[in-house]
């Protein structure tokens, strides 16, 4: 599948006035690795105050990263305002969905959300395809007939070395340069 992981650039909140960058959105950077050994096309978009409208024709699946409350509303924004092509299946994650998995389905309208460590829901997420059933999937909640749905927790993973290191080669090179991450 063709994917797009879109995250909010994070500022420092405990600064006043200065505009410095915390860390590389590791997450996502991990979800994409992961995603990327399972022959998956994996594209990461950068948004940010002002720039939230992406231009997401062409990919089957989109996840949204919520890494904190103080993102959620440039994220509802991009959800909102950005071009989608098709049925494409609409996801979202983070730190902020694990808190309030009802209230950001509800809000940025989309298929489903991940609750706590997503790299083995994500898979099997895309490997459903289209029939979004997600009933199977631990750490989900969703939409049914019945209102939001919530499956059974999914058990964190014991052994983080069977992750991928993160896919460091889909983040933009000169925010990479700006990470400090080595190269």
């Amino acid at each position: 599948m063709n994917v797009a992981l879109v995250y909010p650039e994070v500022y420092d909140l405990a600064r006043f006035k200065e505009k410095r960058k915390e860390f590389p959105p590791f997450g996502v950077l991990y979800l994409g690795a992961v995603m990327e050994r399972a022959h998956h096309q994996v594209k990461v978009f950068k948004i940010s105050p002002g720039s939230e409208a992406l231009d997401l024709t062409g990919f089957d699946a989109v996840a949204f990263s919520i890494p904190s409350s103080a993102t959620y509303g440039v994220v509802k924004k991009s959800r909102l305002t950005s071009r989608y092509s098709g049925n494409p299946l609409l996801m979202i994650g983070g730190v902020h969905v694990n808190f309030y998995p009802e209230k950001s389905l509800d809000d940025l309208a989309v298929d489903v959300a991940g609750v706590g460590e997503s790299e083995e829901t994500i898979l099997e997420l895309l490997d459903l395809g289209k029939s979004r059933e997600y009933g199977s999937i631990r750490g989900v909640s969703y939409r049914s007939n019945n209102g939001i749905a919530k499956t059974e927790p999914r058990v964190l993973t014991k052994d983080i070395d069977t992750l991928p290191l993160p896919a460091r080669h889909l983040f933009a090179q000169n925010d990479l340069i700006n990470s400090g991450l080595p190269l």
